[in-house]
C-alpha cells in the first residue's frame, strides 16, 4: 500500500532517522539507536492503514521510532485508537524518548505506555479485557522473553489481527517462528523479497522443518515479518509438534 498517507508518514520516520535524535522533554538530546529502518516503520504503517487497526501494542518501545510510525497510522485511521507500549526502562533508561516523540508530533492516539517486563504488564491487559488488531514484538531477544511476548500477545489478538516480529534473523526468533507456525492457527503476510542476504548453504541449515512455509526466511535481510491470526485455537493437552 504506497497510498499518500504512507509517504508522509515514510517521510516524517526518514527525517527522524536523518537527525538521529529525540528532543526530550527537557529540550535535551538522546541519540537514537537500534530502531526500525523506514522501510520496516512504513510497513507496518501501511498494514495499519490498509486494516484500520484501532488497538495496537508493541514491546520494546525504546525510542519510540516504531512507535511514531504506529500512532501517525492510528491518528490517519480517525477512529476511537489506542497504543499500548511495554517497555520496563522507557523512564529509566530512555528517559521517555518514545512519549517526547510522540508528543512531539502532535499526535492524537493515545499512547499508554505500560513500564514493566512483559510478564508483569500483559497479565493485567488480559484481565482489563483488551483486545488488540495489531501487535508488534520487539522486546528482549531471547526465545523465552521473545516466547512469552507471544504468548500473551496471541490471547490479547483478534482473530484476523496480525503480529509483527522484528530482528527475524536471529535464531531465538526463528525458533518462535516455528512454534507459531506449528502450534497456532497463523499464515505469513507476503513481504519485499529483494536483496536477500542467504546463502543456499545457510539457508539449507536454517529451514524450518515441519513448517507450511519455510520461505519466509528469504525474507528482505530476515529482519521484519508479519502473520496473520486465522483462529482462537487452543490444542488438546497431549497434542505435540516438533518446532
Amino acid at each position: 500500500m504506497n497510498s499518500p498517507m504512507v509517504e508522509t508518514i515514510r517521510a516524517k520516520i526518514e527525517a527522524v532517522h536523518r537527525r538521529k535524535h529525540v528532543v526530550l522533554s527537557d529540550g535535551t538530546r538522546k541519540q537514537i539507536t537500534g530502531a526500525v529502518r523506514t522501510d520496516e516503520a512504513a510497513r507496518m504503517a501501511a498494514l495499519i492503514l490498509e486494516r484500520q487497526c484501532r488497538s495496537t501494542l508493541e514491546t520494546g518501545v525504546a525510542f519510540g521510532v516504531s512507535t511514531l510510525a504506529i500512532c501517525l497510522a492510528l491518528d490517519a485511521v480517525k477512529a476511537d485508537t489506542i497504543h499500548y507500549g511495554v517497555d520496563p526502562e522507557q523512564w529509566s533508561v530512555h528517559q521517555g524518548a518514545a512519549v517526547a516523540l510522540h508528543d512531539e508530533h502532535g499526535i492524537q492516539t493515545p499512547l499508554r505506555i505500560l513500564e514493566g517486563c512483559s510478564h508483569e504488564v500483559l497479565p493485567a491487559l488480559l484481565k482489563e479485557g483488551v483486545q488488540l488488531d495489531f501487535a508488534f514484538i520487539d522486546g528482549w531477544h531471547t526465545f523465552d522473553y521473545t516466547l512469552l511476548d507471544f504468548f500473551y500477545i496471541d490471547k490479547l489478538l483478534k482473530p484476523r489481527g496480525v503480529v509483527a516480529f522484528h530482528d527475524c534473523w536471529m535464531p531465538s526468533k526463528r525458533k518462535v517462528l516455528r512454534y507459531i507456525t506449528t502450534h497456532r492457527k497463523y499464515r505469513l503476510l507476503p513481504y519485499p523479497k529483494a536483496r536477500l542476504n542467504l546463502s543456499l548453504r545457510r539457508l539449507a541449515r536454517s529451514a524450518l522443518r515441519g513448517s507450511p512455509d519455510p520461505a519466509f526466511f528469504l525474507a528482505r535481510r530476515a529482519d521484519l515479518l508479519m502473520l496473520e491470526k486465522l483462529e482462537d485455537w487452543e490444542p488438546n493437552f497431549d497434542y505435540f509438534e516438533n518446532f
